[in-house]
């Protein structure tokens, strides 16, 4: 059996391993002065290469070693996962080259309670609008 997309299923697992990360960062994010409606979620496999750079660049950006923090938690079993919250115009502009169909992807708006979510991992980049539950209004269905 092929499977058209490798290591999507890999990709889905970290989304779903993850969802409760993903409310508190996008609760951060808005109260940093992202609205949920502009927010894209980048979940990532710090195993991965390009996952790994991905998340190096936004640690150092923020004074932090995602490497260090990577190692810590494979020393549990887990797998190192980065979650960052980027404005839509960022995140179009990082995927732009690496992965178009991302990028235009993300131009598509997710339906009511729903965020925008690219997984990174298996050497590839997958975007969902994953169902996230949060207190924002929009998210919420109260608008």
């Amino acid at each position: 059996m092929v499977t058209k997309n490798p290591g999507a299923e890999a990709r889905l697992h970290l989304l779903q391993a993850n969802r409760d990360a993903i409310a508190v960062m996008l609760t951060r994010a808005a109260a940093g002065g992202v609205p949920a409606e502009d927010a894209v979620v980048l979940v990532i496999d710090q195993g991965d290469a390009i996952g790994r750079a991905l998340a190096n660049g936004a640690a150092e950006n923020a004074g932090l070693n995602a490497d260090d923090e990577a190692e810590r938690v494979q020393g549990r079993g887990e797998i190192p996962t980065a979650i960052i919250v980027l404005p839509l115009a960022g995140a179009r502009i990082l995927f732009s080259e690496s992965h178009p169909e991302v990028a235009r992807g993300l131009l598509r708006s997710p339906s009511t309670g729903q965020v925008r979510t690219v997984v990174v991992a298996e050497g590839a980049a997958m975007l969902v609008h994953a169902e996230v539950s949060l207190p924002f209004s929009r998210m919420a269905g109260t608008s």
